[in-house]
């Protein structure tokens, strides 16, 4: 949708005709979710790692470290 929006505005009308409040808005969101996926997907890349390089280690998590790994992914990826 912000691509169809940003190209929208810059081949059609050439320029951005909604309030200069929404264009900031529209670059700070741009760029929030793209290194939240960036962060997301490198904490999985992370968390597969670990799991296939030792694989009984797993078991040995302890609860809280699980609960700091889910919370740390759910900060980054919102």
């Amino acid at each position: 949708m912000n691509n169809i929006l940003s190209s929208h505005n810059r081949l059609v009308l050439g320029s951005w005709q909604l309030p200069m409040i929404f264009c900031n808005l529209y670059v700070f969101l741009d760029v929030l979710l793209c290194t939240t996926s960036i962060w997301h997907l490198t904490i999985v890349s992370i968390d597969h790692f670990l799991y296939t390089s030792r694989p009984f280690r797993s078991r040995e998590r302890s609860k809280f470290k699980t609960f700091f790994i889910i919370i740390l992914t759910k900060i980054f990826h919102k």
